[in-house]
């Protein structure tokens, strides 16, 4: 039982907590207690406590609000605690005169000096009901005049208690107003209605009630319940409703009559208004709705559930991020921030090779796409979707572009196919395209010039190559050319002719590795040809070999030098001369010389004096007599002197 009473002077009501039926207030470890809260004048207080020192008297002080103005002696009493420290009485008398009024009991141990105090009643109003099934829970709502004036403001409301167990007690004074209120009970689909109130014996239309307190007596208001309505089933709805994130929603419906909607289960106050649902943040909203054909069925309950989905960042590899020139290997790529969504997550991959104006949907479902090798500029971007009560939300990610710049365009070397040069010589290579590097794969074979001339070193093949470069891109493209590289033939080996002139021709010659031939030239380095030495008169002759392969046509670096030395051969002169008798008439002789190559010829006498004899030296023979020398010499072309 709960009980309210007014406070001194202020006519508040006082709430008095259901466990001071147990307890009031505990000092140490002793305690007082009453067997009831509140009490009708006739009864007995049996007052009962524990904890107190065995043997010692527990004093018993009563405090009456408001004190009756018969009651001009104190009530105390006394109790002797047992060996146990209980202590025991029931004495204490409600009388008529403590109608409405409040008790504190006070107990003061003698001996201990513990204290415990204890409160209760003798209400003067008592709410009940009737015809609520058993174990229905109800509290009463009322409100209480002060000073003559009819009740106003907010009502206050008794205890939760269950008819017709606990009925609720409180105080008003006497020739005050007070106001009812039996609230409607719903049970399941069925209503309950105090359509009358019992008061003091008379029965009048619920479940208001307006009442003035009479002086001194006791009232008992009892709500007499009946079953109004029975509430019809509740609106067919769909439990749940799935929207995306950020989606246009719209009013939520049911299948009902005079629906009223509400935001939670039981209590707050419906709305004939379907509400919208919110679409800005995820998560589950639960929402309820009602309908009334007489009285009010039960809310069906409706969850609407917001289905978010992040798209998250893809990354490029760190394989080959770009850009490449032709073509690119990106590899796989990478997650930078990973898609989140309220539901099951799938994805799907797209790509675009016009700048993003138009997608296609590719064949890969993982959140990481391994990409092929790309030759052109390729944009990617993953789609994220996540599914939730079978509703699918999805959001792009950002968009990877690799970029694939195609090469240049080079036209190719002239002259065209095999190009063939000896070491040491050059060859002149071109190309139409402007703006190009010429390069070698191994100047140790040949070198090429900024002009394209290629100069070979060393026997062997190597490649030339004209690049040209795209300034924006940097890619680059190159023509090539293979160009062989032959090797010279050794210098021929002179073969020379020395010996002395005989009238027959004789020629130098030179020897060359097969497969060479030899040509002749005039001097060492230039370009007058001519063909092997050969003489018959003694002198000497000269001229260059160059050997030349006759398949390469490469020619020795250096000429050799062939010599045919043709030198005199010796002549011999014979003079032949007699003695004579002087006779007027001259006498001379006669010579002739002979060689080598059919030399044979007459020569000339000179015929000089020899002292005494004076005559000079002369071809005509002489005349005079005396003594004389003859002589004849020959000087050659091809023979000595003699």
């Amino acid at each position: 039982m709960k009980t309210f009473l007014p406070k001194s002077a202020f006519l508040t009501i006082v709430f008095f907590i259901a466990n001071l039926f147990f307890a009031g207030a505990a000092f140490g470890q002793a305690t007082v207690t009453t067997d009831k809260e509140d009490y009708a004048p006739g009864e007995y207080v049996i007052i009962s406590g524990t904890g107190w020192l065995p043997g010692e008297t527990v004093t018993l002080h009563f405090d009456e609000t408001p004190k009756p103005a018969t009651c001009l002696l104190p009530h105390d009493m006394t109790a002797v605690a047992d060996s146990n420290g209980a202590i025991f009485n029931n004495l204490f008398l409600i009388k008529d005169n403590h109608l409405g009024v409040s008790f504190l009991l006070t107990a003061t141990g003698q001996t201990s000096g513990l204290i415990a105090t204890r409160n209760f009643t003798d209400a003067n109003i008592t709410v009940a009901a009737t015809g609520l099934p058993t174990g229905t829970s109800l509290q009463v709502s009322y409100r209480l005049g002060t000073g003559g004036s009819v009740p106003s403001g907010s009502y206050l409301t008794t205890a939760t208690f269950t008819p017709p167990a606990s009925p609720q007690t409180f105080v008003q004074n006497n020739r005050e107003y007070i106001d009812f209120i039996f609230p409607t009970v719903v049970i399941g689909s069925t209503t309950y209605e105090s359509t009358t109130i019992t008061a003091d014996g008379t029965s009048v239309t619920g479940p208001t009630l307006r009442y003035l307190m009479p002086n001194a007596s006791a009232k008992t208001f009892t709500g007499n319940y009946v079953i109004t309505c029975t509430a019809p089933t509740a609106p067919v709805v769909n439990s749940t409703v799935t929207y995306c994130q950020g989606a246009s929603a719209i009013a939520l419906t049911a299948n009902g009559a005079n629906l009223l909607w509400y935001t939670n289960a039981t209590g707050g106050t419906g709305s004939a208004t379907a509400p919208t649902p919110s679409t800005v943040s995820t998560g589950t909203t639960t929402y309820y709705v009602s309908q009334t054909v007489g009285c009010e069925s039960p809310r069906a309950k409706i969850d609407v559930v917001i289905n978010g989905i992040t798209a998250g960042v893809i990354g490029k590899g760190a394989t080959q991020p770009g850009p490449g020139c032709d073509s690119l290997d990106p590899g796989i790529t990478s997650v930078t921030t990973a898609a989140s969504g309220s539901g099951t997550l799938s994805y799907i991959w797209q790509q675009s090779t016009d700048g993003g104006i138009s997608w296609t949907t590719i064949t890969e479902t993982s959140s990481q796409y391994n990409l092929p090798v790309l030759n052109m500029s390729t944009s990617f971007k993953r789609i994220a979707t996540s599914t939730l009560n079978g509703v699918s939300c999805s959001a792009e990610s950002n968009i990877l572009t690799f970029e694939v710049n195609p090469l240049p365009i080079v036209a190719s070397i002239l002259p065209g196919g095999s190009t063939n040069v000896c070491a040491g010589s050059a060859l002149q290579l071109s190309n139409a395209t402007p703006g190009g590097v010429w390069s070698s794969s191994n100047t140790g074979i040949a070198t090429v010039n900024s002009t394209g001339l290629v100069s070979g070193i060393v026997a062997g093949s190597v490649t030339i190559s004209y690049t040209v470069t795209d300034e924006a891109s940097g890619c680059f493209k190159s023509a090539n050319k293979t160009v062989n590289v032959y090797a010279l033939p050794t210098a021929p080996i002179a073969v020379n002719f020395t010996g002395p002139y005989d009238g027959v021709v004789h020629a130098g010659s030179a020897t060359v590795a097969a497969g060479e031939t030899i040509d002749w030239y005039t001097t060492a380095t230039g370009t007058t040809t001519t063909t092997a030495p050969a003489g018959t008169n003694a002198g000497t002759y000269s001229a260059y070999a160059e050997a030349k392969n006759t398949t390469t046509g490469c020619k020795s670096a250096t000429r050799t030098l062939v010599t045919v030395t043709i030198s005199k051969a010796a002549s011999a002169t014979v003079v032949t001369v007699s003695d004579a008798t002087y006779d007027g008439v001259s006498h001379g002789g006669t010579a002739n010389v002979t060689g080598a190559g059919g030399l044979n010829e007459a020569r000339t006498v000179m015929y000089a004096g020899v002292s005494p004899t004076v005559y000079a030296l002369s071809a005509t023979a002489p005349t005079a007599a005396g003594t004389y020398t003859a002589s004849a010499s020959y000087s050659g072309a091809n023979h000595l002197d003699s």
